[in-house]
């Protein structure tokens, strides 16, 4: 760690990058490099450190604990279409093509509903207040 640090602050931030590489690839040094990883972890237990496939797991885990939230399937496998799928992820998640979103993003001058013009289009109002709910998600998967 010291020899990071001390290389960002002589080349700058981006002087280090990490990157995963599979652990029996056959490079040059990458058993070497595994070896002083897996040392390296053991120096600082108090300081746990992050990895790219730690972060998958921690992701992973929790889309999956998401998934069991009463009310939202519980886990279960939904037979919906692909289409089908994404308007309900976007309108449970408030993000995809929703105008609130789209204009959080910069995406749109305009958070207001396409079709009824009164509400900010959340998936909130699309799924319980829009009458034309079901009009926004055709457009949405087109």
């Amino acid at each position: 760690m010291e020899g990071i640090r001390e290389r960002q602050s002589r080349l700058g931030p981006n002087a280090v990058s990490f990157g995963w590489v599979k652990a029996h690839n056959d490079l040059h040094g990458n058993e070497e490099a595994d070896r002083l990883a897996k040392e390296a972890t053991n120096l600082y237990p108090e300081d746990p450190q992050i990895t790219e496939g730690g972060l998958k797991q921690a992701w992973r885990k929790m889309r999956e604990e998401e998934r069991r939230v009463k009310g939202a399937g519980m886990g279960r496998v939904v037979k919906w279409n692909r289409k089908a799928r994404v308007t309900y992820v976007q309108c449970r998640t408030g993000k995809g093509n929703l105008q609130a979103w789209r204009h959080m993003i910069g995406k749109t001058d305009d958070p207001e509903c396409r079709k009824c013009g009164r509400y900010a289009e959340t998936g909130k109002h699309v799924a319980l207040v829009c009458t034309h709910g079901e009009d926004i998600g055709r457009r949405w998967s087109t």
